[in-house]
Order: structure tokens, then sequence, then C-alpha cells
């Protein structure tokens, strides 16, 4: 039996740093289990009914590959975004649509919303020659629903200056894939 208390304490010192590492990894491994699996996520996003707005009606679409970063940094990627807005919700005829298609869009870190806290801010402007209309449409989407991975969720998106006349903020239904 060895009486040197120096030499037993070395030895708890040493099981317990072996016992910390092994714990630090399981712990950093779970944190961060929830990113790896979003990795591929797909998001699709919709409001066909026409939410009024302005006195208009919009309808919009977007569809992209959702990746998750950090808790800070998420990025769509092969984003497909359309809207179209109308000045009778029955009627046929768009006031206004585009569509475009982004390789990779990431979310603001600078937002500072007044209004919608607690939302991912993905800026965006439409204008090509397959799309008829123009304008900023800013994607909010909510961290919480995010992080968490919730099936489905509800999401906006601002509409400013498009075709120099119109803005407004719409509701979109939101699922992830």
């Amino acid at each position: 039996m060895n009486d040197d208390p120096l030499t037993e304490s070395g030895l708890f010192l040493s099981r317990f740093y072996i016992l910390g590492e092994k714990m630090k990894f399981i712990l950093l491994s779970l944190l961060l289990l929830p990113f790896y699996s979003l990795a591929s996520t797909k998001i699709e996003c919709v409001q066909t009914k026409g939410w009024e707005t302005n006195e208009m009606f919009v309808k919009a679409s977007l569809a992209a590959k959702l990746e998750i970063l950090s808790n800070k940094n998420i990025l769509l990627q092969n984003l497909t975004l359309s809207y179209s807005i109308h000045d009778d919700k029955l009627s046929s005829y768009a006031w206004s649509e585009g569509q475009s298609h982004f390789t990779s869009v990431n979310n603001n870190p600078n937002y500072t919303p007044r209004k919608y806290l607690n939302y991912f801010q993905f800026q965006t402007y439409i204008s090509s020659h397959d799309s008829l209309g123009y304008g900023y449409i800013d994607i909010l989407l909510p961290k919480e629903a995010i992080m968490t991975q919730q099936e489905s969720f509800n999401a906006y998106l601002q509409m400013t200056g498009m075709d120099d006349h119109f803005g407004g903020t719409i509701k979109i239904y939101c699922r992830l894939l």
C-alpha cells in the first residue's frame, strides 16, 4: 500500500481528468446534434389565399435548403422566391408579379427590428428578365421555430418598393421537410 497522499491524489485527479474529457465530448456532441440534423433541411413557405395588405392581395411562395451554421448564422441555399400582387382577391390579373432564384442568402446578423423580435431576416431584391415586377422582399423566419426544428410555423415577407409603389407585410405558412 502506498502511503504517499500526493501519489494517490494524482491518480484520482488523472481519472477525474479522463472522465471530464469524455463528458466534454458527450456534452459537445449533444449540443451540436440539432445543427447537424438540420444541415440539409428543406423549407417551403406559401401564401395562396391572397393576404390582404394596404388594400392589395398578395400571393407568395418560397422554397430553399436551410442550413444552420451557428445559432446566429443561417443560410438559405437554392432559394426560389415568387410573388404576385392583385388589386382584387378574385382577379386573375396580377398588378405586379415576379420570381427570382438565389444561389445563397445569409441572414442579416445586424437585424435590429422594432416589431418582429426573435426573427432571422434574409434580404432579397427581385429583378430579372424573367420577372415582370421588382422590389425588395425581406424574409422573416422565427428563430425558435428554426432552432427547435418545428415542423410548421408562420413567417413573414416584408415587401418594399414593389414596382416603386407598393409595400406591406404578409404572413406565409412554412414547413420543414
